[in-house]
């Protein structure tokens, strides 16, 4: 069984969500499928995707299948951690504007 973001995938619903990231035809949707697609064919363990690659599979989660619940929490969590880690990463454009912003 394929894993995506440490969450099990069962080949039928490694298809479903393939399907649908084809279907939606955005870069990263389409390469992500590829992944999965790839990861599935030569029966690996796990694959590794962009934070791109997730947000597109996140988008099409939302009415997910109940086998997919687990990636879809997991997803949610890696983008809710992402956005928390960059809110709060000084080094980011928008820390140093903040920075300006409050020493004038």
């Amino acid at each position: 069984m394929l894993h995506v973001v440490g969450a099990p995938v069962s080949p039928d619903d490694a298809g479903w969500i393939v399907a649908r990231l084809f279907a939606d035809g955005h870069a990263d949707a389409v390469a992500a499928a590829h992944i999965i697609e790839t990861g599935i064919a030569r029966e690996l363990y796990a694959v590794a995707l962009t934070p791109a690659h997730r947000d597109a599979i996140l988008r099409h989660l939302e009415e997910c299948p109940e086998g997919l619940a687990e990636l879809h929490g997991r997803l949610l969590r890696d983008n809710r951690d992402r956005m928390t880690r960059h809110r709060s990463d000084p080094a980011k454009p928008h820390g140093r504007v903040r920075e300006a912003a409050t020493q004038r």
